[in-house]
């Protein structure tokens, strides 16, 4: 038998078929690695949205609830010009510490009609504290209104060098938030990349910077010496500790399941008008959920969770020593001249101490009480100290700091009526509280600092 012939057209032919073939398959490894690249950048996009909305919801809850209480100023100032108004403006304790309708009622049983705010908000210092305070008195100027009493909570371990740290990160954005347009406006035409930048968070950024995003994880890990993150690592790998946090977890779930049956909410830590910015109206919860409420609140007092809480205190605030950073006494003086402007009455206050845990030695003690003796002195203003007051115990505390949702919020706020009901029964044209110089005196006195600041 013959061998069969091969034509030269049938070798081109052939050739061309394998370079289709080859074609064929370089186009389809092409689409699988296109198709690939795209899944594995949707993955990544979604993982960089998660962690994004991650910093967003911890730390946009907290520009959430200033935003919120900036939006509100108009309508608190414009209604209820019948009542007594009364803000109670601060930190986080202030947040977790203070219930306008519990306060309002008690004022109430004793014949004093008043509509009480809970101005206190989380993770601001008084550097940016005083930007709140300026928008404050603008709108009550404005609207020609004032405040029956205002109450400045002063909190130790927001005005140290070690806390100051933390507001060179979160300066830029909180001055983009804070600021007013015109504020804004004189930064740019001072440093063009700075205004910039702000306009960029405010406008763009949804009032989160990008400086923020990478910075907090490296500030969180290095905080603290080795030695307590040693010591931490420690407590939260014991059995004892997954236990209990556990069990924390489960009567947490209970509880929000049952509240959100009672009292349907969403954004909890955000300023809402209707309970004017307390924490939630527990009126309308069943004693099945207090009492779940009162569950979870206890289970967060485990020894292990206030030493770890401790331990983040002292890295990141320098609650035990307290080594006060100049600037940021200064700015808590002035915060203080700005809402005495549209005050009719108006003290400093100090919010219960979680002494079991919290403790400060003669030296601290009295570091303490000369910044105490300046503020009253700089701002002609009194300073209340209730931080060692005998009717708020260890027990009344949901963390080191915090007072418990349960039960200590209550009791302080009840505690605040109680003490100013004297101060609220006097006539409008009273004194106010320790006014020892002219209010324009004292304003004269820190003129400009807040605009250095900022620059």
């Amino acid at each position: 038998m013959r061998p069969s012939s091969i034509s030269s057209s049938d070798i081109s032919s052939s050739d061309s078929d394998l370079e289709s073939d080859y074609q064929t398959l370089d186009q389809t490894n092409r689409r699988r690695v296109v198709l690939r690249t795209l899944g594995a950048g949707v993955l990544l996009f979604g993982a960089v949205v998660l962690i994004y909305n991650g910093i967003l919801q911890a730390i946009g809850d907290i520009n959430g609830r200033v935003v919120a209480q900036l939006e509100h100023l108009p309508e608190i100032v414009a209604h209820n010009r019948d009542k007594r108004k009364v803000f109670v403006f601060g930190s986080s304790m202030v947040q977790a510490g203070f219930e306008p309708d519990t306060f309002d009622g008690a004022m109430a049983d004793k014949g004093i009609d008043t509509i009480s705010y809970n101005y206190g908000v989380g993770n601001l210092d008084p550097e940016f504290q005083v930007l709140i305070a300026r928008r404050i008195r603008e709108a009550f100027l404005e609207g020609d209104e004032q405040l029956a009493l205002t109450l400045i909570e002063f909190n130790p371990f927001q005005a140290t060098r070690v806390r100051n740290r933390f507001g060179t990160i979160t300066r830029d954005q909180n001055v983009a938030v804070l600021s007013s347009v015109e504020e804004l406006w004189r930064i740019a035409l001072d440093d063009p990349t700075r205004g910039l930048r702000l306009f960029n968070i405010r406008y763009l950024r949804n009032g989160l910077s990008a400086e923020l995003i990478t910075s907090i994880p490296r500030m969180f890990a290095s905080a603290g010496s080795a030695e307590a993150r040693e010591r931490r690592a420690q407590i939260v790998a014991t059995e004892e500790y997954q236990a209990a946090q556990e069990r924390s977890a489960e009567l947490s779930a209970r509880y929000r399941e049952l509240r959100d049956t009672d009292v349907p909410i969403t954004g909890s830590d955000q300023w809402k008008a209707e309970i004017r910015g307390g924490r939630i109206d527990k009126s309308a919860f069943s004693p099945e959920t207090l009492e779940a409420l009162g569950a979870w609140m206890e289970s967060r007092r485990y020894a292990g969770f206030m030493e770890v809480d401790l331990m983040r205190r002292v890295a990141g605030a320098d609650i035990l020593e307290l080594e006060f950073e100049e600037a940021l006494i200064e700015a808590f003086i002035e915060l203080v001249i700005e809402l005495d402007d549209v005050s009719d009455q108006i003290e400093v206050i100090l919010l219960p101490r979680n002494t079991e845990w919290v403790t400060y030695t003669p030296e601290v003690q009295e570091r303490l009480n000369g910044v105490l003796r300046r503020i009253a002195d700089e701002t002609g203003v009194a300073v209340r100290d209730f931080q060692e007051h005998p009717a708020i115990t260890p027990q009344y505390f949901f963390d080191t700091t915090h007072l418990s949702t349960y039960d200590g919020i209550d009791i302080f706020s009840r505690l605040l009526a109680d003490e100013y009901a004297d101060v609220l029964s006097k006539s409008d044209e009273a004194e106010k509280i320790s006014n020892a110089e002219p209010r324009e005196s004292r304003r004269a006195g820190v003129a400009g600092v807040a605009s250095q600041r900022q620059n």
